[in-house]
């Protein structure tokens, strides 16, 4: 299902209280509907283009957290997000961004090759400012 098609079914939890569950959701601008159309197409592309390399490139990297701890996981498959589940839910929830080789890393983004890993969360001065920079470029386009 489409961005469009999902912003159209958008129900926000506690507006049946208040009687506004049964307000339409008005047709968006043309502009939104040719961006999100766009979007579509480029994640698309995207996805598929992680889909063919993950297939030709199945092999196994070392990944090393904080504390020494090495985990083992697959290349352009696992990403940030997957490793902080399984260490722990809290994290996997508290975490806005990874550091992969001293680098901002986008938690969804697969992981290409062996890392040094670290999960920034907003209590740390780097996760603050990974979270304003998304805000900001959220802002902007």
């Amino acid at each position: 299902m489409g961005l469009y098609q999902r912003w159209r079914r958008f129900q926000l939890p506690g507006l049946q209280a208040c009687g506004l569950h049964t307000a339409a959701v008005p047709t968006p601008p043309h502009w939104l509907v040719e961006r999100l159309g766009l979007f579509e197409e480029l994640w698309a592309a995207q996805a598929k283009r992680l889909a063919s390399v993950a297939q030709k490139e199945h092999r196994t990297i070392k990944i090393s957290l904080p504390g020494g701890q090495k985990v083992e996981a697959v290349a352009w498959n696992t990403t940030p997000y997957q490793l902080a589940r399984q260490i722990s839910s809290t994290l996997a929830d508290t975490a806005v961004a990874a550091q992969v080789n001293g680098e901002p890393y986008d938690l969804e983004r697969p992981l290409e090759t062996d890392s040094d890993l670290r999960f920034l969360t907003f209590d740390s001065t780097e996760g603050k400012a990974v979270s304003f920079l998304l805000e900001i470029q959220w802002l902007l386009n």
